[in-house]
C-alpha cells in the first residue's frame, strides 16, 4: 500500500528481530535503500547516521529511502541478483491522501495486454528508468528541448521527485504559449509565490472544467521518432499534474538552472526531462 502525503509517496518496511516497520520514501530515481541508523544484520538496507537535505524536512518525515533505480546496489538489483526476482518494478500512485496505490517488485503482476511500452536507453552509465524523448507538443505546437538536436531529449522517470522539469527552453515556450489566454480576458495572478504562474477567469469557475477548453494538452511523444512505433503520453488541462482549480500551473517546472550539474542531469544528456510522481500518478508504470 502506498500513501501521499503532500507530495510524498511512500511506503514501509520490516527490519530487525523483532520486526519493526520503516517508513521509506518510493524512488526510482536512487540506487541506495537506507534508514536512519541502527544495528543491521540484513546485506539489503544500508546505515545512514547524518542525513541531510529536503526529504528530512517533510511535514512526515519517512525513516529513509527506498532506491528502487537500475544500479546494482538498488533493492531489484540485489533481489534479482540473488535469483529472488526477475528485475522489474511497477507501481501505480495514488491521486489523493484518500486512496491508496500500490508497488511490487518482480514480473508476477506484469499484465499480457493494455499496455503501452518502450524501449529503455541502454548506455552503461545510465543508472535510470530513462528513454527517449522525440517531441513535446503543447496543442499542435511543439516545445524546443534545446541541446544540438532540439527536438530529440531523454526523459526520466522520478517517483522521488514531486515535480515534473522541463528544460529551460521547452518550459520558456510553453509558459508562452499558455499566456495566450490572455487575449480571452483571463488575468495573471501572481498572488501565490509557490506557484507563480497562475490566472484568473473573466468570469466565475467553480473547477478547471470550466475552463478546460481555453487551454490545450501538453503530450510528450516517447519512444521513436517513427510515429508508427513511438508512444504519447497525454496531459489534459484539468490533469492534477497541469492545472490547479486555482488556474496554477501545478506540477511543471524548469530544471535548467538547478539541475544542469546535478547526477541526474549529467547522465541523461543536456537535453532532458524529469517526470515527477504528480505527472505519473494514477499511471501503472512497470520498468
Amino acid at each position: 500500500m502506498l500513501k501521499p502525503i503532500a507530495v510524498l509517496y511512500f511506503t514501509y518496511m520490516l527490519v530487525g528481530n523483532p520486526q519493526r516497520p520503516y517508513f521509506l520514501d518510493i524512488d526510482t530515481g536512487s540506487d541506495l535503500t537506507w534508514i536512519q541508523c541502527m544495528l543491521l544484520a540484513a546485506v539489503v538496507p544500508r546505515c545512514a547516521y547524518d542525513q541531510q537535505g529536503i526529504l528530512l524536512n517533510t511535514l512526515s518525515k519517512t525513516d529513509g529511502i527506498l532506491g528502487l533505480n537500475r544500479a546494482k546496489v538498488s533493492l531489484p538489483s540485489q533481489l534479482t541478483s540473488k535469483g529472488i526476482i526477475n528485475n522489474v518494478v511497477g507501481h501505480c500512485l495514488a491521486t489523493d491522501v484518500a486512496s491508496s496505490g500500490y508497488m511490487f517488485l518482480g514480473d508476477e503482476f506484469v499484465p499480457n495486454w493494455g499496455m503501452s511500452w518502450v524501449p529503455m536507453l541502454g548506455s552503461p552509465s545510465i543508472k535510470f528508468y530513462c528513454t527517449q524523448l522525440v517531441k513535446i507538443n503543447y496543442g499542435s505546437s511543439s516545445l524546443s528541448l534545446g541541446g544540438q538536436d532540439r527536438n530529440i531529449g531523454s526523459v526520466v522517470f522520478d517517483s522521488g521527485s514531486s515535480y515534473t522539469y522541463f528544460t529551460k527552453q521547452a518550459y520558456d515556450e510553453l509558459v508562452s504559449s499558455l499566456s495566450e489566454v490572455s487575449e480571452l480576458g483571463f488575468l495573471q495572478d501572481a498572488s501565490d509565490p509557490t506557484l507563480p504562474i497562475c490566472w484568473r477567469a473573466p468570469f466565475p469557475i467553480r473547477s478547471v472544467m470550466d475552463v478546460k477548453k481555453f487551454f490545450k494538452t501538453l503530450t510528450l511523444q516517447f519512444g521513436s521518432k517513427w510515429w508508427i512505433i513511438s508512444k504519447k503520453f497525454h496531459i489534459p488541462p484539468q490533469g492534477p499534474s497541469f492545472l490547479s482549480e486555482d488556474l496554477c500551473l501545478t506540477d511543471i517546472q524548469t530544471w535548467y538552472k538547478d539541475m544542469e550539474k546535478s547526477s541526474v542531469g549529467k547522465k541523461t544528456g543536456p537535453n532532458r526531462v524529469r517526470t515527477g510522481d504528480l505527472l505519473i500518478c494514477s499511471q501503472m508504470l512497470y520498468h
